[in-house]
């Protein structure tokens, strides 16, 4: 199983066997949250503390696992929220983005009174 945890003092991501759990191992470096398994469970994907998401493979053993370096992916947006998810086939990601911009706002006072002068008009 994967999950967060801020017992180091900020939040990292670790992995333990489950349902009899035979120790723990950080997968993180430098923070980390949200974890996501690949569909094989031979990855292991979160969103790094500066908005990255990162994948590390993992290799489990008879009371161990072996993890990689964790790898940047791409930016994704960092925050309270989970930005992304995995798609079935484990081939691409959706991610959460803002679409950028700002498109203005029209505030129209009193709009009764146009919409009678345009039905007077007619």
């Amino acid at each position: 199983m994967a999950y967060t945890s801020d017992e180091s003092g900020r939040e990292e991501v670790y992995v333990q066997a489950f349902p009899e759990p035979r120790g723990k191992f950080q997968i993180s470096t430098g923070g980390g949250g949200f974890p996501e398994w690949s569909p094989d469970g031979r990855e292991l994907y979160y969103v790094s503390a500066n908005g990255k998401l990162m994948a590390a493979e993992l290799k489990p053993g008879a009371d161990s696992v072996t993890v990689s370096t964790p790898r940047e992916l791409f930016a994704v947006a960092a925050g309270g929220l989970q930005s992304y998810a995995l798609a079935a086939d484990g081939k691409r990601f959706l991610v959460l983005t803002s679409a950028g911009g700002s498109q203005p706002l029209e505030v129209v006072l009193n709009w009764t009174a146009l919409v009678k002068k345009m039905a007077a008009a007619e």
